[in-house]
């Protein structure tokens, strides 16, 4: 089942001035890189995701990153999600920086407390790559997920955002996720 979502806007409590762009998360797309060691980044979003099946579903997503080393970082976050508010834990690492390759790369292992599959714990990788230019950025994830009890089965996904800093503190972007 194909999922699509757009998200109308992504804004952040850091500033532009804290960082890149290219370094925060979307409502559909994982940063391809990492803020500098020892900053947090806190931000939110929210979105609606819309089924082939012609149902929509509202999401609701906020959440922290600490950078603990270089090319090291962990999060936590919450998301209102399928009806159920849940915690999510994830480990960053950067594998490669654009201003030494050209093209930021990184991967990040996730555990859901509800995964897609109605309150099924998973356990998330994704491997994403992006590309800053200026005020404009655009990002690519890969996911694979499979479930932590239950049935097993891995599940794929594919995301992509392009966005625009309007302004220091908010970034629109449109997400699509299949």
């Amino acid at each position: 089942r194909a999922l699509l979502g757009a998200a109308v806007a992504f804004a952040s409590v850091s500033t532009f001035a804290d960082g890149s762009w290219a370094d925060r998360d979307t409502f559909a797309v994982t940063a391809a890189r990492l803020p500098e060691v020892g900053r947090m980044r806190v931000s939110a979003g929210g979105g609606i995701e819309s089924a082939a099946a012609h149902t929509s579903l509202y999401a609701v997503r906020a959440g922290a990153l600490y950078a603990a080393m270089p090319s090291l970082a962990f999060s936590v976050r919450a998301e209102q999600q399928y009806g159920i508010i849940a915690p999510v834990a994830s480990a960053h690492l950067q594998a490669i920086r654009q201003e030494d390759h050209g093209v930021n790369l990184a991967t990040v292992a996730r555990v859901r407390v509800a995964g897609p599959r109605r309150g099924t714990p998973e356990l998330e990788i994704s491997l994403n790559i992006g590309r800053d230019l200026g005020r404009f950025d655009v990002v690519g994830n890969i996911l694979a997920g499979a479930p932590l009890s239950g049935p097993f089965g891995i599940d794929s996904a594919g995301a992509m955002s392009a966005g625009v800093a309007v302004g220091e503190a908010v970034r629109l972007s449109l997400d699509a996720r299949m």
